[in-house]
């Protein structure tokens, strides 16, 4: 990761991806995901804040639980588990793949999911006033 750094002078925030498995995919936490790469993504700067840009995880119940999925991700960061993240980003699109599948990222894809995110975010430590619009935005 550091061979693609331009330097502390032209840099604001260092960002990192977190994705879970494509459908039928081999199930992994948010935490099992990031601690691999952690120590060197927060090795490139000692300055700089750091930020996972973008997270998320398919609904496909057959593989795993998405709902745990997003409460290790937020239980994670809130713990300290990773103490140089100062921002977060959920990825919430669907997609179609090359084979004809859905991935479905979506934070309110199923009840469970949603209700995950909503009680884990509202948390003083990312918000101190928790708003969830009623619309789809």
């Amino acid at each position: 990761m550091a061979a693609y750094y331009p330097g502390d002078d032209y840099i604001d925030w260092i960002g990192i991806s977190i994705f879970g498995p494509r459908p039928g995919g081999e199930w992994q936490t948010f935490t099992e995901i990031l601690d691999r790469s952690y120590l060197e993504f927060s090795a490139i700067s000692t300055e700089k804040p750091l930020a996972i840009l973008e997270f998320g995880v398919v609904d496909d119940s057959a593989t795993g639980d998405k709902a745990g999925w997003i409460r290790d991700a937020l239980e994670s960061i809130k713990n300290g588990r990773y103490p140089r993240i100062k921002a977060i980003s959920y990825w919430h699109e669907t997609w179609e793949n090359d084979d004809g599948t859905l991935s479905n990222l979506r934070v309110d894809s199923s009840p469970e999911a949603l209700e995950a995110y909503r009680e884990e975010i509202a948390d003083s430590f990312f918000v101190t006033n928790a708003y969830f619009s009623d619309g789809d935005n």
